[in-house]
């Protein structure tokens, strides 16, 4: 992570899985977002998945805004 800017500095105090994970959950929330509308598959879980993101992007301003994020 040297490369990385003082704002991924939080990724340096997580293990990798951890990590992974939230990646992998904001690749799913892309996905679910973007597929339903438009193969018009249960268009009802896009906003499930926008809903799901905000969470997400919650957790992420928590964890960057707590003492041991920065």
């Amino acid at each position: 992570m040297a490369s990385s800017g003082p704002s991924a500095r939080w990724v340096e105090d997580l293990r990798g899985r951890p990590v992974k994970a939230i990646g992998a959950l904001e690749v799913l929330a892309a996905v679910g977002l973007v597929l339903p509308a438009v193969l018009d598959i249960a268009p009802v879980l896009v906003p499930l998945a926008a809903l799901g993101l905000v969470l997400l992007m919650l957790g992420a301003t928590v964890t960057s805004r707590s003492p041991s994020g920065r």
